[in-house]
């Protein structure tokens, strides 16, 4: 192999490896989920949405890359803040300013596609016209198809936590039930990768889905939602994801969880959770920062 052949394959490879996480941002919507942190959290200044291209860029880049994908130069990681790997956008924005530490990363932008916000040289000489919300949601269904069709070896494994305390309803537990089936949906239709527990005040067992006839949901006590953490924690092999679905009225863990962690809402007017059935002024600790939030229903 000659030596322009070699420099030339590591070109490819580069660029192969910025395409990827371009339209990693289409894929995991930083231009919507970008739009609703901006509505929720007032700044939307330039400075702001540098912030939020640097923490959709932590998002993708600390688990794009590897397995023969080339991280470009430049990439920026959690690790340069002295942040964990494995957040969301929203989770790294809570954790950093900009200031002396980001001052290397000003260069960044990443177009419409980071953080909603058009820019004039994404419309090109010949005016061309950006992605329409279907388009956007055709390459999202394609790409989808395309890893349903070709999974991989490594699949996540996810395990699923249920509130079944006395302050959810039947019905919220029937959406939660919904929930489990669209995330077995998510990893390929794989039962097997997906383990549910029921949780009041004590954790249930881990159940697989494989060939369970049903999800047994037992509980009707009070909540801490601690024991189910730690009981999705201690299944082997354990679990890539953890998604707590729940009224939010529970202590939570201290700690971050070793993986990435997703709490679903059941919703509830005027706070993030429910009132404590004895005491209807009281309001629940908001879930930790490190978590994903996510409204169920």
């Amino acid at each position: 192999m000659s030596r322009h052949t070699s420099t030339s394959i590591s070109t490819c490879a580069a660029r192969l490896g910025v395409w990827v996480h371009e339209v990693s941002h289409l894929l995991r919507d930083h231009h919507g989920r970008g739009d609703r942190v901006a509505a929720e959290r007032g700044p939307t200044g330039p400075g702001e949405r540098l912030r939020m291209n640097i923490a959709a860029d932590f998002e993708i880049n600390d688990d794009v890359y590897g397995d023969g994908l080339v991280r470009p130069e430049g990439a920026v990681e959690p690790r340069a803040l002295g942040l964990p790997e494995g957040e969301f956008m929203e989770g790294y924005l809570r954790r950093f300013r900009l200031g002396p530490y980001t001052q290397s990363m000003v260069w960044l932008d990443c177009g419409s596609g980071a953080d909603g916000l058009e820019r004039e040289w994404e419309l090109g000489p010949d005016g061309a016209n950006g992605l329409s919300p279907q388009a956007r949601d055709a390459v999202r269904f394609r790409v989808a198809q395309g890893i349903n069709a070709r999974p991989g070896n490594a699949p996540p494994r996810v395990s699923v936590v249920v509130d079944t305390s006395g302050s959810v309803s039947d019905a919220e537990l029937g959406s939660a039930l919904l929930e489990v089936a669209a995330i077995v949906r998510a990893v390929g239709g794989r039962r097997d990768l997906v383990g549910v527990l029921s949780c009041d005040a004590a954790a249930q067992a881990v159940h697989g889905l494989c060939h369970a006839g049903g999800i047994a949901l037992v509980g009707g006590g009070g909540t801490d939602l601690r024991t189910g953490f730690a009981a999705a924690l201690r299944a082997r092999p354990r679990p890539d994801v953890v998604v707590v679905l729940t009224d939010g009225q529970t202590p939570w863990p201290d700690a971050r969880p070793p993986c990435r962690t997703v709490m679903g809402l059941f919703p509830r007017a005027g706070s993030s959770g429910t009132g404590d059935e004895d005491d209807p002024d009281h309001v629940p600790d908001a879930p930790p920062e490190w978590a994903r939030v996510v409204a169920i229903g």
